[in-house]
């Protein structure tokens, strides 16, 4: 039993063929319904010609685009997300502009996240899809690894098919490696092709275990070129899950981290006191026979004897000199004014 849609389409194309027209072809060969997955509304039909051409039609006879691309705003695959009538549409779920409630991609929504499986369970070798989604509420996960003896942070994108680099990235660091010409592009979300130079495969390194990847060469797409993107499959071959990229193998530490544990190992390093080298004793040999030089002192300026005196009682409050009623040695001091008010007294060595 045909719907009225097929029925409709029967006796059109019965009519059609009675009069003499075909549409470019000598007969209709025959005819072919089938269903998509939205429900059975506005099945299309497959008519197939003698001369071997297929085009898809509605139940209306209307014809319908085969291509491959299909919008992230409705999910329809007959036009691009740019061509989308509801590309200003709020979405009902996250209240954001740009999809619908089925396309949404908040946590929960279960056939967002089966659209994108499926969509990516399609890719073939020449043709497939790279997708590299960036939230602006979340931070991307990193995780180091050793890619030919080099310690390198990359970014994990599961949603990726294949690992990449930037053009900049494989010339600073990988062009020793020979580059592997292929035929084929790679896709990004919205179905626009991208041309890799060339594949360069490398050795990863990644918890003890070795791994050779293959990534592909991308011209760089922004000023600043990205870190390497490890794909999915980086995460299958080594076993890698979500939740231990929450807490990756990161060898960098916060410089606020190291300071802190620093201080709090050695607080006598970094308290406000004066240190002292209490280890061992060190003893000045001259030579004999060497007449001691005294300098009597010089004057010092009226206006700076306070600031003076001042510095020179804390210097014997915290032991740096010592206070003597006669000495063989003696050299005169220079005081100095600094910019904040304060004295800096100096000690003329050069006559010594």
């Amino acid at each position: 039993m045909w719907n009225t849609g097929f029925q409709h389409f029967s006796r059109a194309a019965a009519q059609r063929v009675a009069a003499g027209d075909s549409g470019g072809a000598s007969s209709v060969d025959g005819v072919v319904a089938f269903k998509t997955a939205t429900g059975g509304q506005g099945a299309p039909l497959e008519s197939v010609s003698s001369g071997g051409e297929r085009r898809t039609v509605d139940a209306r006879g209307a014809p319908l685009c085969t291509s491959s691309i299909r919008c992230f705003v409705n999910g329809n695959a007959n036009h691009n997300a740019k061509e989308c009538r509801l590309v200003n549409h709020k979405c009902n779920k996250c209240e954001k502009k740009g999809h619908l409630r089925r396309m949404c991609r908040e946590k929960g929504d279960a056939m967002a996240s089966h659209y994108l499986a499926a969509e990516l369970a399609g890719g073939v070798e020449g043709n497939k899809k790279c997708y590299n989604i960036t939230c602006v509420n979340g931070s991307p996960l990193f995780v180091v690894v050793t890619l030919n003896r080099l310690s390198i942070e990359c970014e994990i994108d599961s949603g990726s098919a294949v690992s990449a680099m930037s053009k900049t990235f494989y010339t600073t660091y990988f062009k020793h490696k020979a580059l592997i010409r292929i035929n084929g592009s790679l896709r990004i979300y919205d179905g626009s092709p991208i041309t890799p130079r060339g594949i360069c495969s490398l050795s990863v390194t990644y918890r003890r275990r070795t791994k050779q990847i293959k990534f592909y060469i991308i011209d760089n797409g922004c000023h600043v070129p990205p870190p390497p993107i490890l794909e999915r499959d980086f995460m299958s071959e080594f076993n890698l899950g979500i939740s231990e990229m929450k807490y990756t193998d990161n060898p960098f530490i916060e410089e606020t981290t190291v300071a802190k544990i620093l201080m709090n190992k050695f607080p006598a390093v970094f308290s406000n006191k004066l240190g002292k080298l209490n280890k061992f004793k060190v003893q000045l040999q001259h030579k004999p026979k060497v007449k001691p030089i005294f300098f009597k002192p010089r004057p010092v300026p009226f206006a700076l004897k306070p600031k003076v005196d001042e510095v020179l009682d804390n210097l014997i409050e915290t032991g740096i000199l010592k206070s003597v009623n006669y000495s063989d040695y003696a050299t005169p001091i220079k005081p100095v004014l600094k910019s904040d008010g304060t004295v800096r007294v100096c000690r003329d060595y050069s006559s010594l």
